[in-house]
């Protein structure tokens, strides 16, 4: 099980490897939803809770576990480049 939750804490890195396009942007108050309850065994919702500071929630839910949270970058703009420092907090919860 510890494997599991490495594996996981560790992936939100792998989806920003070489990362070169423009990020997701939502507007205020869109929303994601995914419901693959049936076929995977989780549902998710995402909403875009604030636009400036860019403030993305999510709560995912299913018979094993539940995570939610928030995420806030802080962003610096240093005249060509960009520093972006991921924020926020996330929960994990797992049922067994």
């Amino acid at each position: 099980m510890h494997q599991l939750v490495t594996a996981f804490a560790v992936s939100s890195s792998a989806s920003n490897w070489d990362r070169i396009g423009k990020p997701f942007n939502p507007l205020l108050g869109e929303t994601y939803h995914l419901d693959a309850s049936e076929t995977l065994g989780y549902r998710v919702m995402c909403e875009q809770v604030s636009h400036h500071p860019p403030v993305s929630a999510f709560h995912v839910d299913s018979s094993e576990y539940t995570f939610h949270g928030a995420i806030e970058p802080k962003l610096k703009f240093w005249g060509k480049s960009v520093e972006v420092t991921p924020k926020g907090h996330v929960t994990l919860v797992l049922r067994r």
